[in-house]
């Protein structure tokens, strides 16, 4: 990648020249200087077999009891998200996005135990091109909502986080609100944790509580719900995704770097002695 760094300079960042750099670029949050073009591999993927499937309400807890099992054993061409509701009725129901990008007659040997189970109230998964998996989710989030999120990586899915979950799912004060867990697995789960900025290489998930509603009026009962949510859930927490932040301080962000913040620390004072770049989850070095 090519940076421009807080002194002015143009520095070319690649793993033969400016490697400490190179390193706490990828992940490091914007604290080290402007990009302004860089090289990356792309892998290609065309059709995939996709799609949601969503579960009967009564079979909400077993249904993710299920989910977990499939998601801490899949192979490396499924990936999966999800996502947890009210219902019409107000019981919590379960609905999971899958992605298989394999060929088409493994993923369907892979993704049998999800599309038998209960049986599903709907099943809509099929060969479809990548492109439109991503836009599935865009109908749900119309620009008129109000949001307040909140997140944090799940380290697991006990039963004590599953009973957590449904009971506020239950009592969500509005019927927009979702509380997602989206899988992490795969390459990005094998790297080593210093390999990049990024340190918190496992299988497990991103729990993602994204509250939405229409009324101001509403706006402190569902940040109180959020609020009480992931602190009823913290014990189930390891770390969190940098870009999930929000603001909450320089300790959460010493919690997105975990071992790697005093690298990344020590880099900063080299590139940004004087925190030029600053507007950010903000990397502090030690004065």
């Amino acid at each position: 990648m090519d940076v421009v760094t807080a002194d002015g300079h143009l520095r070319t960042a690649n793993a033969g020249q400016h490697q400490d750099l190179f390193w706490a670029m990828r992940g490091g949050g914007g604290n080290f200087g402007v990009v302004v073009s860089f090289t990356y591999r792309l892998h290609p993927v065309n059709t995939v077999l996709a799609g949601p499937i969503s579960y009967p309400p009564r079979r909400t807890a077993d249904a993710l009891r299920l989910y977990h099992q499939v998601a801490s054993t899949a192979p490396d061409p499924l990936a999966t998200a999800a996502s947890v509701a009210r219902g019409p009725d107000g019981e919590p129901c379960l609905s999971v996005v899958v992605c298989w990008s394999g060929p088409a007659d493994e993923g369907e040997h892979v993704l049998r135990p999800l599309r038998e189970f209960g049986p599903p109230d709907a099943d809509a998964v099929g060969l479809i091109p990548y492109r439109q998996l991503q836009s599935m989710p865009d109908p749900g989030y119309p620009p008129s909502r109000l949001h307040y999120w909140k997140a944090s990586f799940l380290a697991n899915l006990p039963k004590e986080a599953i009973d957590t979950i449904l009971r506020f799912a239950a009592a969500a004060p509005s019927p927009y609100t979702g509380i997602g867990m989206q899988q992490i697995t795969g390459e990005a789960s094998r790297a080593a944790p210093t390999a990049t900025a990024f340190a918190h290489r496992a299988r497990h998930y991103d729990f993602l509580i994204l509250s939405q509603w229409d009324d101001p009026a509403d706006s402190p009962d569902n940040v109180r719900w959020t609020r009480g949510l992931f602190e009823a859930m913290s014990p189930h927490f390891r770390g969190v995704y940098v870009n999930n932040l929000g603001e909450e301080g320089s300790d959460r962000v010493r919690d997105a770097y975990g071992i790697n913040y005093h690298r990344l620390a020590g880099i900063k004072a080299v590139y940004d002695p004087d925190n030029a770049f600053r507007l950010n989850q903000n990397i502090r070095h030690a004065s």
